[in-house]
Order: structure tokens, then sequence, then C-alpha cells
């Protein structure tokens, strides 16, 4: 069981109805679990009362927690959507991802690319960041634009300084279509641009 699942143990119920003595041990992987007791005959109140009960230890469980996580994390505690009960696992998976997705330091270099230098990326970068802003798009549609030029430099050995702001088009029309609710259409891109690249 996971850290995060701590407060979802089950207690040891205790309980009778008449006559009849029911004791039920669940076993969880945990020896000091609270037993706390429930009237099984009364199904509504057997639920509210482990409801309840297991409300209880994940507040408890929160307050330990909390010192785990940063302030923001803190102030979204309360929103569900937030997931902060699994927020270092999600940190310390996009930690590996990035090491397995993480570009060379020399794909620039000239063995790789002929044309392209750091300065002219740069240029591309700082044009594509005013074109980001005139149609108003979310900052993660900018970061999948340089990683999109950026793998593709990579990839493509020798690429030409004359397709460098085609490149930086395509990838600005990719990006919006995985980031944006409604993205800019490649007539009104081409049209921001005053037709500096053509569709051929």
């Amino acid at each position: 069981m996971k850290e995060s699942d701590e407060y979802l143990k089950p207690a040891i119920l205790k309980s009778s109805c008449g006559s009849k003595k029911v004791n039920e041990s669940v076993h969880t992987e945990s020896s000091q679990v609270r037993p706390f007791s429930i009237d099984p005959c009364n199904k509504e109140s057997a639920a509210t009362q482990i409801q309840n009960e297991m409300e209880n230890r994940r507040k408890n469980w929160l307050k330990g927690y909390k010192t785990k996580l940063d302030l923001n994390d803190v102030l979204e505690i309360r929103n569900p959507q937030s997931v902060i009960e699994f927020i270092p696992e999600i940190i310390d998976n996009m930690k590996v991802q990035e090491q397995q997705h993480m570009y060379p330091a020399n794909f620039l270099c000239k063995t790789v690319q002929d044309e392209i230098s750091e300065k002219y990326r740069q240029y591309l970068v700082d044009w594509l960041a005013e074109l980001h802003y005139k149609f108003k798009m979310w900052p993660e549609t900018l970061y999948v634009t340089v990683g999109i030029i950026d793998k593709t430099l990579m990839k493509w050995k020798n690429f030409k300084k004359s397709d460098l702001q085609c490149l930086g088009i395509t990838a600005l029309h990719i990006a919006g279509k995985y980031e944006e609710i409604y993205p800019p259409e490649l007539t009104v891109i081409l049209t921001a641009i005053d037709n500096a690249v053509t569709r051929t």
C-alpha cells in the first residue's frame, strides 16, 4: 500500500446485534489500527460511522503530510482536482521523463548544423514569443513550440537557415492544436506575418 493511501486502511470492527455477537478483523499491513464499534443491524448508521471514521483518519493523515508539501500545494489541499496526495510521485515521474527526453547540449554544434547556430535559434524564439503574445495563447503552447523546434533540429541534420522561419510557424501551429481550445487558423497566422512563409 502506498504512503498516500495510508489513511484508507480499514479499522477492526467490533459490533453486536441482539444476542449474536459479531467480531470481524480486517488484516492490514499495519498492526496499529484503531478499533471502533458499529451496529450491523442499522446499515445507514454503520455506513455513516465508517465514512466519518475514514474522514477523520484522512484529516489526521493530511496533518502529517502537509510538512512534505510546498506552500502553494498546501493552499490547494481542499481542491480534489489538485491531487496533492500524489504530487511527490508525479514530480518523481516528471524528473525521470525529463532525463529520458533531454536534448543533448551539442545539438546545435557545427558537426550537426552547418547554418543554424544558437543565435539564430534565439532570434526565432523571440519572434515566436511576440507572435504567441499577439494571439494570446497559453504559456504551455510556447513551451511545446520550442520543444518541437529543438527536437526537429536535433533529428534533422544540416537544416537550412531559409527554412527556419517556416519551422517556427509550423511548430506554433502544431502546438496550438495540442494546447489551445480555439487555436488560430494557419491562414490567420500567415496573415499576421504578412505571408513571410508560404504553404508550398
